[in-house]
């Protein structure tokens, strides 16, 4: 029960910091005065906040791609939590031959996200091309 409560926080706050992300790009929010100020703070205690509870981000809605997106575009990554994340998708890439699903397309385009934000190239990914899996329209929609 703790470990669910504590995924569903994780999840919100996750969400939240990728609000806060698209919204720091608007120029309402920057002419606001003392917005950018506040907005800083916020993102970066929910940066804080991640890195300290995702300590093994992996291939995964919850405590993965969505927390490495955030924090990847937000520039808090640490070497740590990327080196860990990358490890840990790779393992899971080997361990399916690069099949993430076969009916959830969207984990492949939540793993591009990610690893696109970690300035790599989605369609290489440890031998694993994740762009092709996404390019069969009809399977996708």
């Amino acid at each position: 029960m703790r470990r669910a409560r504590r995924k569903i926080i994780e999840i919100g706050l996750t969400a939240f910091l990728a609000v806060l992300l698209l919204f720091a790009a608007t120029p309402d929010v920057r002419a606001a005065e003392g917005s950018l100020s506040e907005l800083s703070t916020y993102i970066n205690r929910t940066a804080a906040w991640e890195l300290a509870t995702v300590t093994d981000p992996t291939c995964a809605s919850v405590g993965g791609e969505w927390t490495v997106l955030s924090l990847a575009r937000a520039g808090k990554m640490t070497d740590s939590f990327r080196s860990t994340y990358l490890a840990n998708l790779r393992i899971q890439l080997d361990s399916c031959d690069g099949v993430l699903s076969s009916r959830k397309y969207t984990e492949y385009s939540r793993v591009t996200l990610a690893v696109t934000s970690l300035g790599m190239d989605a369609s290489d990914i440890f031998g694993y091309n994740m762009l092709a899996m996404l390019a069969d329209y009809d399977k996708v929609i």
